[in-house]
């Protein structure tokens, strides 16, 4: 599912042969995104997103359309240098993107791997041979159980 459509391309009054199916761009970027995000995020990604999120992922969508685009018809042109406008349009998007992957930008949606807070107790220290004195057991206690626990050598746990 793309999140834009080939009316919201930013390629202005560039002039594109009439032959060249711009709804491929947009459906390849959609791909994309859905590359990057499918690891983090079940997908399809809801509809019922918050407005501000679809702007998001329509704007990178653009973006990476529009930039592969022109990149695609300026080819022919491109020696030793890249198009400008069309490497700068693929470099936000990119960031953009790998923004929400990192998981400094999160989209309301169900999960596809749980959050590392969810799985630190699936992940956690586990001890089989408890040693009441031991500093291995106070250390699995604070850091990684995340309860308090105040340890000093020769006292029992």
């Amino acid at each position: 599912m793309a999140y834009s459509t080939e009316d919201d391309l930013l390629v202005g009054d560039l002039a594109l042969s009439p032959i060249l199916d711009k709804e491929k761009f947009v459906t390849e970027a959609a791909e994309e995104i859905d590359s990057k995000l499918g690891f983090i995020y079940a997908l399809p990604l809801p509809v019922a997103l918050p407005n501000y999120q679809k702007l998001l992922l329509k704007g990178i969508n653009n973006k990476l359309a529009s930039g592969r685009l022109i990149m695609a018809v300026a080819i022919g042109g491109e020696d030793s240098t890249v198009h400008a406008y069309a490497a700068r349009l693929v470099n936000e998007a990119t960031q953009e993107l790998l923004a929400i992957a990192n998981g400094l930008v999160e989209l309301d949606a169900d999960r596809a791997v749980p959050t590392l807070d969810e799985a630190a107790g699936v992940r956690t220290l586990s001890i089989k041979n408890v040693d009441s004195e031991s500093a291995v057991e106070a250390f699995a206690t604070n850091f990684m159980n995340g309860q308090d626990y105040y340890w000093r050598p020769g006292t029992p746990a």
